[in-house]
């Protein structure tokens, strides 16, 4: 674990406390020499276990549609390796059944790994840029919208009073998020994972907020 990251309370679950460090945004996600200076937050072992299986599902399944800068080496080289682990035969014959019952046009794609993982990574940007830790009562939640829906999204993104973006590994993973004026608590994030669009917010549950 990082020295600064001792007697911290894991971002995630904000309650137990952190065991190690974890990258905002998995460091297999980018080729190896892009993997310098990814911030890292503090987790629990529980909730660092959860967000592991789920990148290892999405590094593997993003990769057949990515299309950023490193995509096709990614693909040759990282996805390629992950699917000849003993560990993910199960999903390798998922997707060549998927592939094959689809006459050779795609691949199965479960989104709700996506938005979970989407979710946690709402959780340690708000932690990192705006101090915010999520207690009782507030909820962290992810969407993949569609055309107009992600046009209505940017809008309610651009009204946000402080804004802030990134970008990791040169284009393999990209981000904006704004917080609002009223409620901390209260951002919204767009991330841009291997040249897809996903939208989150961190919102409070028991009340109407005014964004």
């Amino acid at each position: 674990m990082k020295r600064k990251f001792r007697k911290e309370v894991c971002v995630y679950c904000n309650d137990a406390p952190a065991e190690s460090s974890d990258h905002v945004v998995g460091r297999k996600f980018f080729l190896e020499d892009r993997r310098g200076d990814l911030p890292q937050v503090p987790a629990c072992e529980r909730c660092n276990n959860q967000k592991s299986q789920l990148e290892n599902y999405l590094m593997i399944v993003l990769g057949f549609g990515a299309k950023h800068r490193d995509a096709t080496v990614n693909l040759q080289t990282q996805v390629i390796h992950r699917l000849e682990n003993k560990a993910n035969a199960k999903l390798l014959r998922k997707l060549q059944k998927g592939y094959e019952n689809s006459g050779g046009t795609s691949i199965p794609f479960e989104h709700k790994p996506l938005e979970e993982l989407c979710a946690m990574i709402a959780k340690a940007l708000a932690w990192q840029h705006f101090a915010v830790r999520l207690g009782k009562g507030y909820s962290s939640i992810a969407s993949v919208f569609m055309n107009d829906g992600e046009r209505f999204f940017a809008q309610l993104l651009s009204r946000g009073k402080t804004h802030v973006s990134g970008d990791f590994g040169e284009g393999t993973f990209k981000y904006e998020g704004a917080q609002a004026a009223e409620y901390t608590e209260l951002t919204l994030w767009r991330f841009e994972i291997t040249a897809a669009w996903i939208s989150a917010a961190i919102r409070r549950c028991t009340a109407r907020l005014r964004w």
